[in-house]
């Protein structure tokens, strides 16, 4: 009976596409270990480059640094300003493609990815609204 359940455990679920329950389990507990169906690869310096996010985060650094510090709107947000000028880079044109009218920055998803990443990775900070 023990073998049945295992056996169970290692069949590959549709709903899971494709993954078994104990591969599933592995994704959602342990999912940068060893044995798990998920691996980072390591990439080399012209793969990282043509990454078009990775792209657009570096220009978002480099105008902070340009800058000196970006001051956000009163809700947080980048200013148009900025939003335009990282807009104007067509990092991500896929993304882009059917884009109305820019008010703000949370009308480019990509550019609200952006700055969200930033902080969420801890190279930028968010102070006094700056």
């Amino acid at each position: 009976m023990i073998l049945r359940i295992n056996e169970q455990g290692h069949r590959g679920i549709s709903e899971f596409e494709g993954y078994s329950a104990i591969e599933m389990e592995s994704i959602l507990y342990e999912p940068f270990e060893k044995n798990s169906p998920i691996q980072l690869l390591k990439m080399s310096k012209a793969e990282y480059n043509n990454v078009p996010i990775l792209n657009q985060i570096k220009y978002f650094l480099k105008l902070i640094e340009r800058e000196g510090e970006l001051r956000l709107t009163a809700k947080g947000f980048l200013p148009r300003k900025i939003v335009f000028e990282i807009y104007n880079q067509k990092f991500l044109k896929e993304v882009e493609e059917g884009v109305g009218r820019i008010y703000r920055e949370t009308d480019l998803i990509h550019v609200n990815l952006t700055r969200i990443l930033s902080q969420l990775s801890g190279i930028v900070k968010k102070r006094n609204n700056k």
